[in-house]
């Protein structure tokens, strides 16, 4: 293992000892581990911060990247500048033989306390495919987490080809 990986906790408490963990935050820079496994070795690069807040703000991930490279077929999979704060995300997702996404979030989810669901947002993701054709896609949710609409668009213009695809 290699690199540097930074923890910090936060406390509430009293002078009696009651306390509670309020925030967890984890800074990777560039930690590598590495491992073997059936004649194949597995190298992992860890890059960012994850915070994790225990009330209210739930978790927050700044800049997080991974690698990992397979020396069995020699191919690097890669998660880019993941950001994630308040139900909006944003990271590319890299694979050597499909090319890459781009994921964001159009409009933020909001976490429905009674459906204990993610609802009411907007995911685009768009990306280049091993033929470096453009790829547009969006997948929505409504706010009561009863109908989400998809629209996928692999011819290049972000026209969403004949419409969405609804499902409930």
């Amino acid at each position: 293992m290699n690199g540097t990986m930074t923890m910090s906790m936060y406390f509430t408490g009293d002078l009696s000892g009651s306390y509670t963990l309020t925030k967890l935050v984890m800074s990777y820079n560039n930690v590598t581990v590495s491992s073997s496994y059936d004649a194949t070795t597995v190298s992992d690069t860890f890059s960012g911060d994850i915070t994790i807040t225990f009330a209210g703000d739930g978790i927050t991930i700044a800049g997080f990247s991974y690698t990992a490279y397979f020396d069995r077929d020699g191919k690097t999979y890669k998660i880019e500048n993941i950001d994630y704060s308040s139900g909006s995300i944003s990271g590319r997702f890299y694979h050597p033989d499909h090319g890459y996404v781009d994921i964001t979030t159009d409009a933020a989810f909001t976490y429905d306390s009674t459906t204990k669901q993610y609802c009411g947002g907007v995911i685009r993701i768009t990306g280049k495919d091993a033929t470096d054709s453009t790829i547009y896609s969006t997948i929505s949710v409504n706010a009561g987490c009863t109908t989400y609409t998809a629209c996928f668009d692999v011819t290049g213009v972000n026209d969403c080809g004949s419409g969405p695809i609804n499902w409930h």
